[in-house]
């Protein structure tokens, strides 16, 4: 089974009846990147949810959880992160002429790209590894979160280079 399969969830039962409901769980391993971030396959995306049958079509309603790996846009180093993101999120009974809304295909859901949707829109465009973190390294082999810090006496600072300019 692919991993693609994991995320398609038929519905007829649910179509029968309105206000009918029941838990859907999806475990999958993914693979989504942007930039600085990347969702890990291993441990899979977990998502709880309730498919709910509503006028116009299926209300999926639940929480997300994927393990990310970040690196840190100002020093690079990598870092991981859970996140656990709340979804609601109405697949329609009608097509889409336009295309921008999530669609049954007859009696089938495929939850992916709407998860997919959900857990990168959560997913931080800068990740960093610590808010205190001094910044990007400064030069070849000067990363500044193992050198002297910029408050410490002879720490480095951005404007040292600044110093020279001057002169005595």
């Amino acid at each position: 089974m692919t991993a693609a399969n994991h995320f398609i969830v038929p519905v007829a039962d649910l179509m029968r009846h309105h206000g009918s409901s029941r838990h859907v769980t999806v475990e999958a391993p993914v693979d989504w990147h942007v930039e600085l971030s990347g969702v890990r396959p291993d441990p899979p995306l977990v998502a709880g949810l309730t498919a709910t049958r509503v006028t116009g079509g299926i209300l999926f309603r639940g929480e997300v959880a994927v393990t990310v790996d970040h690196s840190c846009h100002r020093c690079l180093e990598p870092s991981e992160e859970v996140i656990v993101v709340e979804v609601a999120q109405l697949y329609s009974d009608r097509t889409d002429p336009d295309g921008e809304d999530y669609s049954l295909d007859r009696d089938l859901a495929d939850l992916e790209p709407m998860l997919r949707d959900e857990v990168m829109l959560a997913m931080p465009l800068l990740p960093t590894c610590d808010p205190e973190c001094p910044q990007l390294v400064e030069g070849l082999g000067s990363d500044l979160n193992i050198e002297a810090s910029a408050g410490e006496p002879g720490g480095a600072s951005p404007f040292a280079v600044l110093k020279d300019l001057l002169g005595d």
